[in-house]
């Protein structure tokens, strides 16, 4: 009995690792002040396309459009 209570308590601890989630990724947005400046390094401007992967609420997306990306 002992060990089945030990592959039990195995299961538990790995459960949170196989079992699906409500998130797949953690998201921690941009301030503002950081997206400007990225743009601003890029030299983002109007003849520009960007794609933002994983894009999050698509703060970046948003200032370029801004920038007339």
């Amino acid at each position: 009995m002992s060990a089945g209570r030990g592959i039990l308590f195995e299961l538990k601890s790995w459960a949170k690792y196989l079992l699906p989630s409500k998130y797949v990724a953690v998201y921690y947005g941009s301030p503002p002040s950081v997206v400007s400046r990225m743009l601003e390094i890029a030299n983002c401007g109007p003849k520009d396309v960007v794609y933002d992967l994983g894009c999050g609420d698509g703060r970046v997306l948003i200032a370029a459009a801004q920038r007339g990306a």
